[in-house]
Protein backbone atom coordinates (compact mmCIF):
# COMPACT_ATOMS: atom_id res chain seq x y z
CA UNK A 1 0.00 0.00 0.00
CA UNK A 2 1.72 3.22 -1.24
CA UNK A 3 -0.66 5.34 1.35
CA UNK A 4 1.76 4.92 4.56
CA UNK A 5 4.10 7.69 3.56
CA UNK A 6 -0.15 9.95 4.11
CA UNK A 7 -0.69 8.47 7.50
CA UNK A 8 -1.18 10.70 10.35
CA UNK A 9 0.04 9.83 13.52
CA UNK A 10 -2.17 7.92 16.05
CA UNK A 11 -5.18 9.57 17.50
CA UNK A 12 -5.14 8.20 20.65
CA UNK A 13 -1.97 7.80 21.63
CA UNK A 14 0.41 9.57 19.23
CA UNK A 15 2.54 7.32 18.09
CA UNK A 16 4.08 8.32 14.48
CA UNK A 17 4.80 4.94 13.15
CA UNK A 18 1.32 3.45 11.74
CA UNK A 19 0.72 0.32 9.95
CA UNK A 20 -1.27 0.76 6.91
CA UNK A 21 -1.43 -3.06 7.05
CA UNK A 22 -1.98 -3.72 10.81
CA UNK A 23 -5.12 -5.49 10.04
CA UNK A 24 -6.64 -8.25 7.52
CA UNK A 25 -9.90 -10.01 7.72
CA UNK A 26 -10.76 -13.68 6.76
CA UNK A 27 -11.74 -11.87 3.25
CA UNK A 28 -8.99 -10.40 2.45
CA UNK A 29 -9.70 -7.14 3.74
CA UNK A 30 -7.36 -4.59 5.36
CA UNK A 31 -6.49 -1.54 6.80
CA UNK A 32 -4.40 0.92 9.33
CA UNK A 33 -3.61 0.67 12.79
CA UNK A 34 -1.50 1.66 15.31
CA UNK A 35 0.85 -0.84 16.97
CA UNK A 36 1.41 0.98 20.26
CA UNK A 37 -2.10 1.12 21.68
CA UNK A 38 -4.25 -1.36 19.75
CA UNK A 39 -6.48 1.90 17.30
CA UNK A 40 -7.63 0.67 13.91
CA UNK A 41 -9.62 1.82 11.33
CA UNK A 42 -11.17 0.90 8.23
CA UNK A 43 -9.10 2.61 5.46
CA UNK A 44 -6.13 5.38 4.95
CA UNK A 45 -8.79 8.19 4.89
CA UNK A 46 -10.95 6.68 7.53
CA UNK A 47 -7.48 6.69 10.08
CA UNK A 48 -6.44 10.44 8.67
CA UNK A 49 -10.08 11.81 9.31
CA UNK A 50 -10.43 11.40 13.13
CA UNK A 51 -9.86 13.85 15.36
CA UNK A 52 -7.38 13.27 17.60
CA UNK A 53 -8.60 13.05 21.86
CA UNK A 54 -5.73 14.75 23.42
CA UNK A 55 -4.88 13.03 26.15
CA UNK A 56 -6.92 15.30 29.30
CA UNK A 57 -9.52 16.01 26.67
CA UNK A 58 -13.23 15.27 27.57
CA UNK A 59 -14.87 14.01 24.41
CA UNK A 60 -18.80 14.38 23.72
CA UNK A 61 -20.22 11.23 23.15
CA UNK A 62 -22.70 13.03 20.62
CA UNK A 63 -19.52 14.22 19.19
CA UNK A 64 -17.81 10.74 18.69
CA UNK A 65 -17.96 7.56 20.41
CA UNK A 66 -14.44 5.70 21.71
CA UNK A 67 -13.62 2.64 19.46
CA UNK A 68 -15.74 -0.53 20.32
CA UNK A 69 -14.26 -2.63 22.85
CA UNK A 70 -11.71 0.12 24.22
CA UNK A 71 -11.19 1.02 27.90
CA UNK A 72 -11.77 4.62 28.61
CA UNK A 73 -12.51 7.58 30.86
CA UNK A 74 -16.09 8.15 31.23
CA UNK A 75 -18.35 10.98 33.05
CA UNK A 76 -21.56 10.94 33.92
CA UNK A 77 -24.09 12.10 36.68
CA UNK A 78 -25.65 9.44 38.72
CA UNK A 79 -29.37 9.66 39.94
CA UNK A 80 -28.49 12.32 42.89
CA UNK A 81 -26.87 13.99 40.06
CA UNK A 82 -23.45 13.96 41.60
CA UNK A 83 -20.33 13.80 38.98
CA UNK A 84 -18.90 10.12 38.29
CA UNK A 85 -15.93 9.66 36.29
CA UNK A 86 -15.33 5.84 35.68
CA UNK A 87 -13.16 3.40 33.62
CA UNK A 88 -15.30 2.11 31.20
CA UNK A 89 -16.02 0.92 27.55
CA UNK A 90 -18.99 0.95 25.48
CA UNK A 91 -20.86 -2.58 23.96
CA UNK A 92 -22.05 -1.59 20.13
CA UNK A 93 -25.53 -3.48 19.35
CA UNK A 94 -24.61 -7.34 18.53
CA UNK A 95 -21.06 -7.04 18.73
CA UNK A 96 -19.90 -8.73 21.78
CA UNK A 97 -21.10 -12.47 21.98
CA UNK A 98 -22.66 -13.51 25.75
CA UNK A 99 -21.09 -16.56 27.14
CA UNK A 100 -23.52 -19.11 29.14
CA UNK A 101 -22.11 -17.69 32.24
CA UNK A 102 -23.18 -13.77 31.91
CA UNK A 103 -26.59 -12.49 31.99
CA UNK A 104 -28.00 -15.98 33.40
CA UNK A 105 -30.43 -13.30 35.28
CA UNK A 106 -31.78 -12.24 31.75
CA UNK A 107 -31.09 -9.29 29.90
CA UNK A 108 -29.01 -10.61 27.02
CA UNK A 109 -30.12 -9.87 23.70
CA UNK A 110 -31.22 -12.76 21.44
CA UNK A 111 -30.61 -12.95 17.70
CA UNK A 112 -32.37 -15.55 16.49
CA UNK A 113 -31.14 -15.61 12.91
CA UNK A 114 -27.44 -16.42 14.13
CA UNK A 115 -29.22 -18.53 17.45
CA UNK A 116 -26.50 -15.96 19.62
CA UNK A 117 -26.80 -13.91 22.55
CA UNK A 118 -24.83 -10.94 22.88
CA UNK A 119 -24.28 -8.14 25.05
CA UNK A 120 -27.30 -5.78 25.24
CA UNK A 121 -25.51 -2.50 23.63
CA UNK A 122 -24.41 0.13 26.28
CA UNK A 123 -21.62 1.69 28.56
CA UNK A 124 -19.97 -0.43 30.83
CA UNK A 125 -18.05 -0.48 33.98
CA UNK A 126 -14.71 -2.38 33.95
CA UNK A 127 -13.90 -3.98 36.99
CA UNK A 128 -10.58 -4.98 37.84
CA UNK A 129 -10.94 -6.72 41.14
CA UNK A 130 -14.32 -8.59 41.68
CA UNK A 131 -13.84 -12.45 41.29
CA UNK A 132 -17.69 -13.02 39.79
CA UNK A 133 -17.63 -9.91 37.60
CA UNK A 134 -15.48 -8.01 34.93
CA UNK A 135 -17.97 -5.36 33.68
CA UNK A 136 -21.23 -3.93 34.96
CA UNK A 137 -23.67 -2.08 33.17
CA UNK A 138 -23.82 1.58 34.05
CA UNK A 139 -27.56 2.31 34.86
CA UNK A 140 -27.64 5.10 37.07
CA UNK A 141 -27.22 7.87 34.86
CA UNK A 142 -26.32 8.33 30.66
CA UNK A 143 -22.43 8.73 30.38
CA UNK A 144 -22.22 12.17 28.08
CA UNK A 145 -18.40 12.41 28.39
CA UNK A 146 -15.47 10.10 27.60
CA UNK A 147 -11.38 10.18 27.01
CA UNK A 148 -8.36 8.29 27.40
CA UNK A 149 -6.64 6.70 29.82
CA UNK A 150 -3.96 8.65 30.58
CA UNK A 151 -0.72 6.82 30.74
CA UNK A 152 0.32 5.97 34.20
CA UNK A 153 3.17 7.09 36.04
CA UNK A 154 6.87 5.66 35.17
CA UNK A 155 7.84 3.30 38.48
CA UNK A 156 11.67 2.12 39.62
CA UNK A 157 10.90 -1.80 39.37
CA UNK A 158 13.25 -1.49 42.26
CA UNK A 159 10.87 -0.45 44.64
CA UNK A 160 9.19 -3.26 46.66
CA UNK A 161 5.74 -3.47 47.22
CA UNK A 162 6.02 -2.43 50.87
CA UNK A 163 7.97 0.54 50.11
CA UNK A 164 5.23 1.98 47.89
CA UNK A 165 2.96 2.04 50.40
Amino acid sequence: MTESAELKPCPFCGHAEIDPCEWMDDKGNQGPGCPECGALADSVTEWNRRAPAKRGEWVSVTDRMPDAGRTVLAFYLNSLGKPRRIRAVYIDEKTREAGPEEFQDGGAVYDETRDTYYWPAGWYERIDNWDDYSHVAVIEGEVTYWMEIPAGPVVDAAISKDEAK
